[in-house]
């Protein structure tokens, strides 16, 4: 912690700097207000919002169920304890490749939705397999988690740039200035889906007597966690790649949406 508090110190300065001069503010607008009543009635009128909301929210109490239960499955079904901290660095550094390998992967489909789904599709054929490993198996499971990390990279930086088509899809329709109001549900469904995550797997853990105490769980109890671990997330998963693989925003639509937007504001 001490190191991160350091680094923060020294590298959030320049690095919002950099960010100030190379991406520059749009000039500002002005909108008049919502009411509760009227948003909530834009968000219903928007479809391709409430698909990607939806699809939005299942994977991330996908993401949710395996960070939270992570150390007891290492601990508990691997018995791997020692080797929590290498599996963390190999998954996050594998998010960090993952990024820009999305990024290309949409650019080439010319559809972020097929390149999302697709990603979530190879995380699932990797992540189905974790409760069948036998404790010890350090290689697979680091395998796993490379693999899913990459998969981590196409959630953090596609859903986001769906988002915003899904505001420009609004703006085109005649929405004016409701950005505000889109991007605060999708952060009120990011934690919602967090704490729904955590909320749950604990306890149906104990429900099903799991005891992270017992020097080994009950067969019922290590299925219980097996399922919560993989399992139930490779379900929610494939359920938002149901929804989101015939998306209507690829990027012919997408341009043709904002070549309107530009049509009217050039008028304005």
């Amino acid at each position: 912690l001490g190191a991160i508090a350091v680094l923060t110190v020294l590298l959030l300065p320049p690095a919002g700097l950099v960010l100030l001069l190379a991406v520059p503010e749009p000039p500002p607008t002005r909108a008049a207000p919502l009411s509760l009543v009227a948003g909530w009635r834009v968000l219903r009128q928007n479809r391709p919002f409430r698909r990607l909301l939806a699809a939005y929210f299942a994977n991330g109490i996908a993401n949710g169920l395996p960070a939270a239960l992570f150390l007891l499955f290492v601990a508990h079904r691997l018995r791997l304890e020692a080797w929590q901290g290498a599996f963390l660095l190999t998954y996050f550094l594998a998010g960090l490749v993952g990024v820009p390998v999305a990024l290309r992967l949409a650019l080439r489909l010319g559809s972020k939705h097929r390149a999302w789904c697709l990603a979530m599709l190879v995380t699932c054929g990797a992540f189905v397999w974790a409760p069948l490993l036998p404790p010890g198996s350090a290689v697979a499971f680091a395998a796993i988690c490379l693999v899913t990390g990459l998969g981590l990279g196409a959630d953090l930086a596609l859903p986001p740039a769906m988002q915003a088509d899904v505001v420009d899809a609004d703006t085109a329709a005649g929405g004016e200035g409701r950005a505000g109001l889109y991007f605060a549900v999708w952060g009120m469904a990011t934690k919602l889906a967090l704490a729904l995550a955590v909320g749950l797997a604990f306890p149906l853990l104990d429900l099903a007597g799991f005891d992270a105490r017992a020097a080994e769980p009950t067969a019922r109890g290590g299925l219980a966690l097996a399922a919560l671990y993989a399992w139930v997330p490779v379900a929610l998963k494939l359920a938002a790649v149901a929804l989101m693989w015939r998306f209507p925003l690829d990027a012919a639509r997408h341009a043709a949406l904002r070549a309107v937007i530009r049509s009217r504001t050039a008028r304005e």
